[in-house]
């Protein structure tokens, strides 16, 4: 075996054992370093998009605490002034079920906003941004504590 191989089967090799390790709910030997108590909850989540119950059900298996949710802007408000909440309702109210934490994605912005030909362009009066973003952090206020806006504004597919 090359030199180079070897050591990307060891790098490998520890990144598992220092994953399955945390996985296993041990504590770290050094709490300063590490503060989390894994008897309480866990600092893992999932890229869920739009989860179902089903997803909801195998994240509650596995112990995954943490989901991050596309609270898309042109599916909330694919017209303006008219709100499709079911979805996002549906799956917060899953969340709220399972104890998962949800971490909710906003961006996208509807054709009727955007400044260019496609969803990913920055909308061209950022007074409909902003009044998006005020209306779903209203409706889930208490519900979602956690808050991403415009995930990755540098490339031209998110």
């Amino acid at each position: 075996m090359q030199m180079r191989t070897i050591v990307r089967l060891a790098a490998l090799a520890a990144a598992v054992a220092v994953t399955s390790a945390l996985m296993a709910g041990r504590p770290a030997k050094d709490p300063k370093k590490w503060p989390y108590d894994y008897n309480k909850r866990s600092p893992f989540g999932v890229n869920g998009h739009l989860p179902s119950a089903r997803d909801f059900d195998a994240m509650r298996d596995a112990g995954i605490d943490w989901v991050r949710v596309d609270f898309t802007w042109d599916l909330v408000e694919p017209e303006p002034g008219k709100y499709q909440w079911e979805r996002l309702d549906r799956i917060v109210a899953e969340a709220e079920v399972h104890k998962v934490h949800i971490l909710a994605i906003l961006g996208y912005t509807p054709r009727w906003a955007s400044a260019g030909p496609t969803i990913h362009h920055p909308p061209w009066d950022t007074a409909h941004w902003k009044e998006f973003v005020r209306t779903i952090v209203s409706r889930y206020n208490g519900r979602i504590t956690h808050w991403t806006l415009w995930t990755e504004p540098n490339t031209n597919r998110f």
